[in-house]
């Protein structure tokens, strides 16, 4: 238990500067309406968080529970847009290549509608982020921390 308080003091220090951190680089992707490369860089920072998240949980269950949820909420949407991300490249390197008529219709449909789900995916992220940092996450978090 005297090593669980230790550990459980220090990531309670640890945790609100990698929050804030972590809140800060968002708030000025979603201000910015980040490109896609930027976001898909904000996943990894993403992940982190959520495994860090995932390694005290067993110290702030309480606390961490619906940080753990919105972390992977954030990083499924991310996830979604780095495929996207990858088919749209696929796609516009095959276009290179074929020749035939039909199958480059073929491979426009496509390119579209992976275009299509990209632009639909950064609304929800934008909107997803944008709702838990105006909803209070980090102070709510920091707070139910303090209270164990």
């Amino acid at each position: 238990l005297g090593a669980n308080k230790s550990v459980a003091a220090i990531f309670g220090r640890l945790m609100p500067k990698l929050m804030r951190r972590y809140l800060r680089r968002g708030r000025r992707l979603v201000r910015a309406r980040a490109p896609n490369d930027e976001l898909l860089r904000f996943r990894i920072r993403t992940l982190r968080m959520r495994y860090t998240a995932e390694l005290y949980e067993g110290l702030f269950p309480v606390a961490l529970r619906r940080a753990l949820k919105e972390f992977q909420r954030l990083q499924q949407v991310l996830s979604d847009l780095l495929d996207q991300c990858m088919l749209q490249a696929w796609f516009e390197r095959r276009l290179t290549q074929v020749r035939e008529p039909a199958r480059q219709a073929e491979y426009q449909r496509l390119l579209h509608s992976a275009r299509l789900r990209q632009d639909s995916l950064r609304r929800v992220f934008f909107r997803r982020f944008g709702k838990l940092d105006r909803g209070g996450f980090e102070k709510k978090l920091l707070s139910r921390m303090k209270n164990v």
